[in-house]
C-alpha cells in the first residue's frame, strides 16, 4: 500500500486503484467508488507508554469507536462519518505493530453498502502485513 510498509490481500475481482491523498499516508480503492482504504502510520516512539492494545483504544476513542480484537487477535474498530445527511460512511479499522510504526488500515464504504463489504472488510483486514 504504496510506501506505508503494510500489504494486505485484496483479491483481484475487487479491483483496486490507488489515488493521491494529502490527509493520509496511502490512499485507493475499488474502481467505481464503492469501497475504498486508507493507510496512515504512526511512529511507536511518539506512543512511548502505550502497548498495541492501548494505541487500538485511543485511535478508537479518536474516532468515536470501540477497539475489539477478532478471533486471531487483531485489534480493530468500527465507526461512522457522517460528512452530510446524503454523504454517510462507514469504517472497519484494522491496528497493526510495526518494527517502529503503529499502522491503520481503514477500509470503509457508504453506510448503504456497510452489510455488502462489512464481511470483506474484515476479511481482507486478517491478511493485513506491516514492517
Amino acid at each position: 500500500l504504496g510506501n506505508t510498509g503494510a500489504k494486505v490481500a485484496i483479491p483481484a475481482e475487487m479491483g483496486f486503484e490507488a489515488y493521491e491523498s494529502e490527509l493520509n499516508d496511502f490512499y485507493g480503492g475499488g474502481p467505481g467508488g464503492d469501497w475504498r482504504i486508507i493507510v496512515n502510520t504512526e511512529l511507536k516512539s511518539d506512543y512511548a507508554d502505550c502497548t498495541l492494545a492501548d494505541y487500538a483504544l485511543l485511535s478508537a476513542q479518536a474516532n468515536g469507536g470501540e477497539a475489539s480484537q477478532d478471533a486471531n487477535g487483531n485489534y480493530f474498530f468500527t465507526y461512522v462519518n457522517k460528512v452530510s445527511e446524503e454523504e454517510v460512511y462507514k469504517f472497519h479499522t484494522a491496528v497493526r505493530e510495526g518494527s517502529e510504526k503503529y499502522y491503520r488500515v481503514s477500509f470503509y464504504c457508504f453506510n448503504e453498502y456497510w452489510d455488502t463489504f462489512s464481511t470483506q472488510f474484515a476479511e481482507w483486514a486478517k491478511t493485513i502485513e506491516v514492517e
